[in-house]
């Protein structure tokens, strides 16, 4: 996700290129650090994506999973 959303080559207030659908955690007590990270990559809370954030099966090997769709061109 970084990657998509670099400061150095996006605006980092224009998310119209960038769908965050979901994030899927291993351990939903993960959910404040994701937050934290969110308002960092999203700092103004008026223009910050809405995503969802679920919990991961037990069978996964996983502990982030995420659902990006990005805008190219």
């Amino acid at each position: 996700m970084a990657t998509l959303i670099d400061p150095k080559t996006s605006n980092r207030n224009c998310v119209a290129p960038i769908r965050f659908d979901a994030a899927e955690l291993a351990e939903l007590s993960g959910h404040a650090a994701l937050n934290d990270e969110w308002s960092k990559m999203f700092p103004d809370a008026a223009s910050r994506p809405a995503r969802r954030t679920l919990a991961l099966g037990s069978g996964s090997a996983a502990l982030v999973t995420c659902d990006v769709t990005a805008v190219i061109g």
